[in-house]
């Protein structure tokens, strides 16, 4: 008698650890076709970028700008609406300390 009780309350539980177990395998699936997914857009986004190096800072400077005359200068045809993004990366002048990214 006793165990026909506990057969009755724990086969329901079981059918729930079924179903929970299920919905964590797709859920993981899911994370690792996401993650796949980030890399991909990430590694898209970097195949864009230029690194430029040894420009002087200079008080309110414009790093779009500083692009736009290099490639002037290169005798490459570019206009701002070609730069996602422009900054600079390290440290900024060492009498400020200022890291900007």
């Amino acid at each position: 008698m006793v165990s026909v009780t506990v057969a009755e309350h724990v086969a329901p539980l079981q059918n729930e650890l079924v179903e929970m177990k299920n919905t964590i395998a797709k859920l993981n699936s899911k994370l690792a076709d996401l993650e796949t997914e980030v890399d991909n857009n990430n590694q898209y986004s970097r195949r864009h970028c230029v690194l430029i190096s040894n420009i002087d800072e200079k008080q309110d400077e414009s790093t779009d700008e500083i692009i736009l005359n290099i490639a002037k200068d290169s005798g490459c045809s570019i206009n701002i609406n070609d730069i996602d993004r422009s900054h600079r990366n390290g440290p900024k002048n060492s009498a400020t300390g200022i890291l900007e990214t």
